[in-house]
């Protein structure tokens, strides 16, 4: 129902809140799921410390949301940032214990809030794609599935948080969560550099191809790696004394991993054209050697991502933070010669390379 170019100037938005997200990150919540057994201080000085980033967010974006539309060259950006800034408020007031549903092994609470709130993105970005073809239906799914994740995290904890700051409190927690700031910030730049590289460059109709073929092609692995991370962490901080034990925890972690993601890239890499024919239409044809390619790109981030948790588990992030930053610039390097010739297939080879 929505055209490239619609999908172009969301990912724009997309990839403003992001950046403005990473460059604000604090960690609490790595910090609290590092801590075998956190205060209710600690607790309330982390939500307390999320809720005012949230609201400076959500103020700053509105603020510079002509200035992003210049920036972009789309001025409809001016309009749709304010209210897309909207789920930092919502993200802000999450529950912030969800953190220890991981550390904890709580899975199905995990599960219940992950899925909630996809459900809930989907049924409103479909319902009012349906009546209005516009950018907006997929900033009505975004909103829709902050807000449900929002509610649906409360309902799980049973303890009610309060607005109160400690300065002890917090200092403890940031002195693990800037670590964890420098390699969310290196880690940004690696991926969505490629977004920001062909939204600038080629426009929102480029960018609307490649973002709708990154968003399919790391469907296997978005939530694989995710819930590996926040899983993975506490376990090799645990087991830290024990290197036989960390050394095969790794293996069979990564053994699952690849179990996983291998067949499902393979699958989205021969079934992309069918599925682009039969759900899209013709007119995201340009769309389907992308998605190709990014499913073999996706096969290689399972791996590399899969060793991130053991160096953060261990305590340190200079490593990962690193090989991000050696990831970045060979990206960029590489980018700009070829998206002269190749266009955006060219940012995908810079990718994958």
């Amino acid at each position: 129902w929505l055209l490239p170019e619609d999908f172009g100037v969301f990912g724009m938005a997309l990839l403003s809140l992001g950046l403005a997200e990473g460059l604000t990150f604090l960690g609490m919540s790595e910090a609290l799921i590092q801590r075998p057994a956190p205060s209710r201080e600690e607790w309330d000085t982390a939500w307390t410390a999320q809720a005012l980033r949230g609201a400076a967010l959500f103020l700053g974006i509105s603020l510079a949301a002509p200035l992003l539309g210049g920036f972009f060259g789309h001025p409809a950006l001016a309009g749709l940032l304010p209210v897309l800034a909207v789920s930092f408020l919502f993200r802000g007031l999450v529950h912030v214990e969800v953190a220890a549903f991981s550390r904890d092994l709580k899975f199905q609470k995990e599960f219940v809030l992950r899925v909630s709130g996809t459900l809930a993105q989907v049924a409103a970005g479909t319902g009012w794609a349906m009546v209005s073809r516009t950018p907006w239906a997929l900033a009505a799914g975004y909103l829709a599935g902050d807000l449900v994740r929002l509610v649906v995290s409360h309902l799980l904890c049973p303890a009610r948080p309060c607005f109160r700051f400690s300065p002890g409190a917090f200092r403890g927690l940031f002195r693990f969560g800037k670590w964890v700031l420098g390699l969310k910030l290196v880690g940004l730049l690696a991926n969505q550099g490629d977004d920001l590289l062909v939204g600038k460059l080629l426009g929102a109709e480029a960018l609307g191809y490649y973002g709708l073929a990154w968003a399919l092609s790391s469907l296997p692995i978005t939530d694989v790696v995710q819930i590996l991370t926040r899983v993975a962490v506490p376990l090799y901080a645990r087991l830290q004394p024990e290197q036989d034990r960390v050394r095969r925890a790794f293996l069979e972690l990564l053994q699952g991993t690849a179990l996983l993601v291998f067949p499902l890239c393979a699958m989205i890499f021969l079934a992309g054209e069918d599925f682009t024919r039969v759900f899209l239409g013709d007119k995201w044809a340009p769309l389907v050697p992308i998605l190709e390619l990014l499913a073999l790109f996706n096969v290689l981030r399972a791996g590399t991502l899969a060793t991130h948790p053991l160096f953060l588990g261990a305590g340190g992030a200079a490593l990962p933070a690193g090989l991000f930053l050696f990831e970045f610039l060979g990206m960029v390097l590489l980018a700009f010669p070829l998206a002269r010739v190749w266009g955006v297939m060219g940012v995908a080879w810079a990718a994958v390379l």
